[in-house]
């Protein structure tokens, strides 16, 4: 959820995938690092939706290790990335996120 717009207040404010659709991981940049997914919608000519994440710099190795232990082991049936407006992580190398969900080809 993007604090600066407030709770679920417009579209993609809130996304929820299952692991199903998880198709990976690539870094960005030294602070952002992508998630991405079979597409959501119907976005003509989209191979991924693509998610990112605000990161530590250089800190990308540890929060996909915490992103994949949670896929793996949670017995919670959702895994919380990020939500800034109750400030939870999966990781304290998460510092922010973008609900804008892209698509990627």
């Amino acid at each position: 959820m993007e604090a600066a717009s407030g709770p679920f207040d417009t579209l993609d404010d809130g996304v929820c995938y299952p692991v199903s659709r998880f198709a990976g991981f690539g870094s960005i940049d030294s602070t952002s690092l992508g998630l991405y997914f079979r597409p959501m919608k119907d976005d003509a000519g989209a191979t991924f939706d693509k998610v990112d994440l605000t990161v530590t710099s250089d800190k990308h190795k540890a929060v996909i290790e915490a992103i994949v232990d949670a896929m793996s082991y949670s017995k919670d049936p959702f895994i919380i990335v990020c939500d800034e407006n109750e400030s939870v992580f999966i990781h304290p190398d998460v510092t922010a996120c973008v609900n804008t969900i892209t698509a990627a080809n």
